[in-house]
């Protein structure tokens, strides 16, 4: 599989909070991917429902597929 993610948070006023393609440098070390996406750390100034957006790099054009999977954690 060649799924290079790309993900996105959009604030409930619809403006891009976070965006991420290629991770968390550090975790690529432990994890041998680069093409794994994480959104961390982020403070959420706004109140009402948020979108994440889980995509592909490369949307317009495709050339990566497989299979992803989400997690989400509040802290």
């Amino acid at each position: 599989q060649t799924l290079d993610t790309n993900l996105f948070l959009i604030s409930p006023s619809g403006i891009e909070v976070a965006g991420n393609d290629d991770g968390d440098p550090v975790l690529v070390g432990a994890t041998g991917r680069t093409t794994d996406s994480i959104l961390s750390e982020i403070i959420l100034t706004e109140n009402g429902p948020y979108t994440v957006i889980a995509t592909r790099f490369g949307t317009v054009f495709g050339g990566t597929i497989g299979g992803y999977s989400l997690t989400m954690r509040k802290n």
